[in-house]
């Protein structure tokens, strides 16, 4: 049984259009002009394609619906602050446009990379062919349309992840690698794991270096990330991620080589997995003010290090001895 939370998002991907939202192609041109998504009367070419002229062409019979690839030119529209509704698209669908692909992109991997996750629901249920792949990997791009969206998957990008798989859709190592290395995605990594796509090295080391916190954790329960101190005599798995003191600093300089200075959203990252219990004791503390250390100062703002100094009280140096002359002499 699915969880509420997935069943709640999924319904508000889903709610059906109003009847006062069933529009004609023709309206539908016309909201996407008064959404700003396209120019009025532009003569120029948008993206590759005048959406207006070709809609005059198939108003005319000059043109085919299914002969032209609409959703991806209508999807080109799309912008980060101001995605492409459904409703400009459901009527060219159910006008019978195509849902394949140009051979460049399809319209559920331009959806993905734009973080519209109500128009990919919306395509995944009218039959887009989600195992269709031009561009690649379309777990990949569900991932980097998230990055931009939050430092953590969403929920609704989750309930689209879980509805792919749900369907059928075949994640290749490579996606997983992709997933892992990026936090929030737990859930979906444990729902791959137990569906048999396997934890490979890269997974292993995508995932720490992402720091992604409760996928290190789930790794480590399964016995992919081991730290150095527990590996017996018998060695690793050959998938498997040695966990060191310092694989945290080395994350950090990892960090600090693209960033003079780590960021709120690092810090915070940092925190959930310091906040992994086998990290935590494994980590050597030394090591991470090292790493946070620079010739300016602190890569990190004052109060992370304080955190840090908190968590790995540094050693104390010990007080000099000052013996009184006075009481030599009476010796």
């Amino acid at each position: 049984m699915r969880p509420v939370i997935y069943t709640l998002l999924s319904m508000v991907l889903t709610l059906p259009l109003s009847a006062a939202q069933e529009i004609t192609t023709e309206e539908a041109i016309s909201r996407l002009e008064s959404y700003g998504l396209i120019r009025p009367g532009s003569e120029e070419i948008t993206n590759g394609m005048d959406l207006i002229w070709h809609m005059r062409k198939l108003k005319n019979g000059d043109e085919e619906i299914n002969d032209f690839p609409w959703l991806i030119q209508i999807l080109l529209q799309d912008k980060s602050d101001n995605h492409v509704p459904v409703s400009c698209v459901k009527p060219f669908v159910e006008a019978g446009a195509t849902l394949k692909g140009d051979g460049n992109c399809t319209a559920l991997s331009l959806a993905a990379l734009q973080a519209n996750w109500k128009m990919m629901h919306y395509l995944i249920e009218a039959g887009a062919d989600i195992q269709e792949k031009y561009d690649g990997k379309l777990m990949a791009d569900i991932i980097l349309g998230a990055t931009d969206e939050a430092t953590h998957l969403s929920k609704n990008a989750e309930v689209i992840i879980m509805l792919l798989i749900d369907r059928g859709y075949k994640v290749s190592t490579e996606e997983f690698t992709e997933i892992a290395g990026y936090p929030g995605t737990a859930k979906v990594m444990k729902r791959l794991i137990e569906a048999g796509v396997p934890a490979s090295y890269g997974v292993c080391l995508n995932a720490l270096n992402g720091m992604n916190a409760e996928g290190v954790a789930l790794l480590h329960e399964i016995g992919y990330i081991i730290p150095e101190s527990e590996i017996d005599e018998t060695g690793l798995k050959e998938e498997a991620v040695t966990f060191y003191p310092n694989t945290l600093s080395s994350v950090i300089k990892i960090i600090r080589r693209k960033h003079t200075k780590l960021t709120s959203q690092h810090e915070t990252l940092l925190r959930e997995m310091l906040a992994v219990p086998f990290i935590r004791v494994h980590t050597d503390g030394d090591t991470l003010r090292s790493a946070l250390h620079t010739a300016t100062g602190e890569a990190c703002s004052q109060e992370f290090f304080s955190f840090i100094d908190e968590l790995y009280p540094p050693p104390q140096e010990e007080e000099e001895e000052v013996y009184d002359e006075e009481e030599q002499d009476d010796e």
